[in-house]
This record gives structure tokens, sequence and C-alpha cells, in this order.
């Protein structure tokens, strides 16, 4: 049976573009989403080589159950692109419970619940390629989302944790941290934000398509990446490369030394 890459979040978004990426390239991917509907688009459109399942990566139990599926189903799981995710913006001191519990619940522990499930059996093999999705928020902090900040950033840390665990095992796990990425979600976002402070502070000025962040992971997930492992690549443009970034860095003079 050919080897297969599990991808959660797998209908759209970076999740699909990977999946498209790794189907090009001879792959073999089982999708997991809870949009059914978008899944079943996604599986359609890439053909026989995409296996479509609904999951809940919050529920360990139907992960466990589904990981030993797809092995059955699919065939060998030797690679595992953790794509589900979700915010809910609010101030830190309004923040309801319900929401700072929703989005750890799946960016933090439905990550871990997914490396747990379907790490099992590329431990078990020896071998294998972990990718989690962490973000520039993983990285930096904003405003409004302290749910979304404190989940990406876990998901960094336990990215490098279960590196030091599994990697004598020979199992990698790397992670990504994008930046804005231009989806149609993006661009329903106010013009002024898009441009005056996305484009404006990022050095390649404009944000990234999914399909520039699938060919980073398919890059960590294959062999040309073997020696890494506990990596947190930005994806991000620049973004998060310096501190006074203003007009994708156009604007800043060099400071000139008084003599």
């Amino acid at each position: 049976m050919t080897n297969c890459t599990v991808i959660t979040g797998g209908a759209q978004g970076i999740g699909r573009a990977t999946a498209e990426r790794l189907v090009q390239g001879g792959g073999m991917v089982a999708l997991l989403d809870l949009d059914a509907a978008a899944l079943a688009e996604t599986a359609s459109a890439l053909g026989s080589a995409a296996h479509a399942y609904t999951l809940d990566v919050s529920d360990h139990a139907a992960c466990n159950a589904l990981a030993t599926r797809i092995e059955a189903e699919v065939g060998p799981i030797t690679g595992l692109v953790t794509c589900a995710g979700v915010t809910r913006a609010a101030p830190a001191r309004t923040m309801s419970p319900e929401d700072w519990a929703f989005v750890l619940d799946i960016n933090l522990t439905g990550t871990f619940y997914a490396c747990q499930a379907f790490g099992a059996a590329m431990l078990n093999r020896g071998r294998g390629s972990i990718v989690t999705l962490s973000s520039v928020s993983g990285v930096g902090a904003q405003s409004g989302r302290p749910n979304y900040v404190a989940s990406k950033w876990a998901v960094t840390g336990l990215t490098k944790a279960l590196a030091i665990e599994w990697g004598a095992q020979g199992v990698r796990v790397n992670t990504v941290a994008p930046g804005p990425i231009d989806t149609q979600l993006y661009r329903k976002l106010p013009e002024s934000f898009r441009t005056e402070v996305v484009d404006a502070r990022t050095p390649l000025a404009r944000a990234a398509r999914p399909e520039e962040v699938a060919e980073v992971i398919a890059f960590l997930l294959s062999d040309a990446a073997r020696y890494m492992t506990g990596a947190v690549l930005p994806v991000d443009g620049g973004l998060t490369t310096g501190f006074v970034t203003q007009m994708s860095g156009r604007d800043i003079a060099p400071l000139k030394t008084q003599s």
C-alpha cells in the first residue's frame, strides 16, 4: 500500500493547498475536517489519491480510532500536517471562558491529540515527519486575540517537546509560522487593514498565497529536510523580521551618526 500523509483541516486553505501539492508529487493523502461539504468537494477535486474523513480533532477517542482506520483503508501513515485551527477574537478583559476554551481545545489540544494518534503509527514504524501549524502569532503577539496567541505559542513549544522525545525514534517534528494568507476570508477584511497593516509592514509587500506555505510544508515532510527537527520556519514575507518596519521597509532612511 502507498504511504499516506494525514492533513487535519484539509478541506480548505493551507490544508487543501498542501494536499494539492502532495498529490501533484505522487503522494496519497487523508483529508480530515469537520466541514463535510467542503471536505467532499476537495477530495473529489483531488481524485483517487485523496481520502476524506470527518473528524473533530479535539475528540481524543475519535482521533485514535481514525488513525487505525486510515492505516487499514489507505496505507501506512508516514506524514502528518496539523492545519485544523480556529479563532474567536475578543479583548482579554471581556473574553468569555467558552471562547478561550474553544480556541485552545482545537488549536492546541487538537494538535496534540492528532500528533499523539497519528504519530503513534510513525513511532511504531520508526520513521515519519510531522509538520504543525503555528503562526506569526506564535512568535509575537497582537491585541484582541489572547486565546489564539496563547494557542500558537503553545503549538511551537509542543513541537519542540515532541521533536526532542521522538527524534531518536525516527520521527521528525517541525512547525511553520505563516503570516496573513490571501484567501477569500482575508479579502473580506477592510482594504485599509490589508494595505496599511499587512502590505505596509511586510518586506515582500503582500500576503502569502496558500500554495507558498504548502511548498514549505512539503519540504519539511520530504527527505530533503531529513536532518531538520524542532525547527520553526516563518513563512511570512519578512513580517516578523523587524519591529520598526513601515512601507515594506522603503521609508526607513539609514540612521546617520553625528560627527
